[in-house]
């Protein structure tokens, strides 16, 4: 079970500000012999961030290794606010930016590509020779460029704040403007220089980032989930027991660390170094507590009120051994325990493990061998003092689980699973993978399309920009010994159903305004046999509600003169679920339970009817691995249920005339690893909130407001949030959840 905590009490305030800091010119004179003059000059741009790089950095470790952090941040449109020449620059850099902070990018020189680029003749400028007046060219061009790189940076500052955890704010961003012209042409293209802090600086090179953060991040992030995966069926004691042994395995303890009294807490990268299965990495005990947390926070416990937090405080092992540290405690059976993972692995032995106390919350406590532990006053301050009140004696457990052997983890995992788990979905290294490609879209023409790193997907096209797909190329490498090839075909505004084509090879218009209607994808000879191809479109006035397709089946419509804005795809092994829904209803004020089940997004309850909501059930079908979904909601008068219902089990209440104000929805077992559950809610006096995802709450909490209604969607692990319209019904903020007033 997830619990809600405070990382950063912050607030993101951005000021972004224009600093010409001159002109950087290099003339380069009929360079391509023709006549042409080649001139580039640049600018700078510099934002000034109430958040560190370290803070940022910690907020991206989370925001990877799903701490359930609200990157609340990112849920604005900010593509809604631009021009379409910025929003598709914002977008180009976005997806450039997501690459450096994971590391499978290190240059942050950008160039824009040619189809960024802008063109005028001398007569679209009112001059008869560009050559005569270089200065008032230059002039004319910017009254005609429609792009604002100050609006582009600070969109990607506020949008992907964590991503740019390396970004050297007060150095900031240059961008290069390159202008190529001959007497009657000149062609302006762009580079984007973001500068890199010292710290993450790859060799001293102000322009290239250190991949080996952004790698580790996502190692220890498949370690961790390996672990938790790995010990998933014992019971909560031996689970606990299990992930202690485990931290003292792969932890190396820096005892240089220990002995600089200069040395704070709060480096990000504790958290991942204790499982990035490189022992060239050490941590003090910040790591050791962090990583317990983490390891809980992503657990599934058989008692769902078991967590864990972490605190500090200036501890006294002995009159010679003291100073300041960090642990955790656990709330188990119904009261709390202090946990010292770094003291155990210390001595070789289990003896700070769920053990109770003698002392009271603000004079510190006093363990059975005379350490004294006192919170700090920021944890006393943080937590409540039901949260830190340690019991009086030691846990004891009636535990019967045989506990396995610790895990070895590497430093470069490959999507490690446990062995019951059914067919993993392999995103790099063997089996056949999405490559690239290549989308023509309206008024922008060709654009380079990439594959995440991290899900696998391939995503072509725009949303939010009502632009259509003419024209889509798929990449594709078949990288195993069956036979066969990834074909598709499209259906093309007055012409109908194309011919079918190969990967790599165009599919649909250039040149000629035609939107793409529809599309099939599949897989060809031995290859269709073991591995499936699933893809969704986002369609015009119809977003994302047709959901995910596979093998050949029609994404999309025909005779509806809709246009496809968008085109996901992922190859998966057969045997990976491809046809699972989630299936759902409401108990309705007045109305009873609903006659039918909503699905995949539709909608449950009523609107514009002023009816509360009083109970839900919601299940899977179609799933074909272990597992299921679990919810809990906030009812009138009796605030969150303490035990979370599972699997169309009823939550809420029938027959009291309660109203549900909130809810939290999850996976649980092996289909969190292949799934997220998205969820939002219609609120009294507020409407439509935006999405909420794996265990956060959604809805309102001390308004006495009652919900409404409920759409639910599940989409494979990693990918984005359903759009703001979805289904026909659009948000009306950018939260999911709303307390008081």
């Amino acid at each position: 079970m997830k619990k809600s905590k405070t990382l950063l009490g912050l607030t993101l305030s951005l000021a972004i500000a224009l600093n010409i800091t001159g002109f950087v010119r290099a003339d380069d004179v009929d360079a391509a012999g023709d006549g042409t003059e080649v001139i580039t000059e640049t600018d700078t741009y510099t934002a000034d961030s109430d958040y560190d790089n370290d803070e940022l950095a910690e907020m991206y470790i989370a925001q990877e290794m799903d701490l359930s952090v609200p990157v609340c941040y990112a849920k604005y449109n900010y593509v809604s606010t631009m021009s379409s020449a910025d929003a598709l620059v914002y977008g180009y850099l976005k997806g450039k930016i997501s690459e450096i902070a994971s590391g499978s990018r290190t240059s942050t020189k950008i160039a824009l590509p040619a189809e960024y680029s802008y063109t005028y003749k001398n007569t679209d400028l009112g001059m008869s020779n560009l050559k005569s007046n270089e200065t008032l060219m230059k002039q004319r061009v910017a009254e005609k460029l429609p792009v604002n790189p100050e609006n582009i940076n600070q969109a990607l500052m506020y949008s992907s704040p964590y991503d740019m955890y390396w970004y050297d704010k007060e150095t900031g961003l240059v961008v290069s403007t390159n202008y190529s012209y001959t007497s009657t042409q000149v062609t302006v293209s762009f580079e984007y220089r973001f500068s890199v802090a010292p710290e993450y600086q790859l060799s001293g090179n102000q322009y290239q980032v250190n991949p080996a953060y952004g790698q580790a991040a996502k190692n220890a992030a498949a370690n961790a989930k390996y672990i938790v995966d790995y010990y998933a069926s014992l019971d909560d004691y031996s689970k606990l027991t299990a992930y202690n042994n485990a931290i003292c395995t792969y932890a190396e303890y820096n005892d240089a660390a220990e002995k600089d009294i200069n040395m704070p807490y709060g480096n990000p990268w504790q958290l991942v170094w204790v499982f990035d299965g490189d022992p060239a990495t050490e941590v003090v005990c910040e790591g050791y507590s962090k990583a317990f947390q983490y390891l809980c926070d992503n657990s599934t416990f058989q008692d769902s009120s078991v967590y864990a937090i972490s605190v500090s405080g200036e501890v006294t092992f002995s009159p010679n051994n003291s100073g300041g540290h960090m642990w955790n405690v656990v709330h188990i059976g119904g009261a709390n325990y202090l946990v010292d993972v770094t003291s155990n692995d210390s001595i070789g032995s289990n003896k700070f493990f769920l053990v109770g106390a003698k002392g009271t919350v603000s004079s510190g406590y006093v363990l059975k061998d005379g350490s004294f532990y006192p919170y700090d006053t920021e944890i006393k301050n943080l937590y409540s003092t039901a949260a830190l009140t340690l019991a009086g004696s030691d846990y004891s457990s009636s535990a019967t689980s045989s506990i396995p052997s610790i895990p070895s983890i590497s430093s470069t995992p490959s999507n490690p699973t446990t062995p019951s788990s059914p067919n993993p979905i392999a995103v790099s290294g063997s089996g056949p993978q999405l490559t690239g490609g290549v989308a023509h879209v309206q008024d922008y023409g060709n654009v380079g399309v990439n594959v995440d790193p991290l899900t696998g997907i391939l995503t072509i096209g725009t949303t939010g920009m009502g632009k259509r797909l003419e024209s889509i190329t798929i990449g594709f490498a078949n990288n195993t010994s069956y036979e066969g090839t990834l074909m598709y075909r499209v259906h093309v505004q007055d012409i109908g159903w194309m011919d079918w084509v190969e990967a790599g090879s165009p599919a649909g218009t250039e040149g000629q305004s035609k939107r793409i209607e529809a599309i099939e994808i599949r897989l060809t000879g031995e290859l269709a046999d073991y591995y499936s191809v699933v893809y969704s479109v986002h369609i015009q006035d119809y977003g994302d509600a047709q959901g995910w397709v596979h093998d050949g089946a029609l994404a999309g419509t025909t005779g509806e003169s809709k246009r496809i804005e968008e085109l996901k795809i992922k190859i998966v092994p057969i045997g990976s679920d491809t046809t699972m829904s989630v299936k759902y209803r409401v108990h309705v004020q007045d109305y009873g339970w609903e006659g039918s089940y909503a699905a995949n997004g539709g909608m449950s309850g009523t609107s514009g009817q002023s009816k509360r909501l009083e109970g839900i059930e919601i299940f899977l079908e179609g799933s074909q691995y272990s597992g299921g979904i679990q919810y809990k909601t906030h009812v009138q008068d009796y605030g969150w249920e303490g035990v979370w219902s599972k699997d169309g089990e009823m939550s809420g209440t029938q027959g009291q005339a309660k109203r549900l104000e909130g809810i939290a929805i999850e996976l649980y077992g092996d289909v969190a690893l292949y799934y997220d559950v998205y969820y939002r809610v219609h609120a009294q006096d507020i409407g439509w909130l935006s999405w909420a995802k794996n265990g956060e709450y959604s809805g309102t909490a001390g308004r006495s407001a009652r919900l409404e209604s409920i759409q639910i969607v599940l989409v494979p692990k990693g990918s984005p949030a359903p759009a703001d319209t979805y289904a026909g019904i659009t948000s009306v903020t950018p939260l999911a959840f709303v307390e008081g007033f």
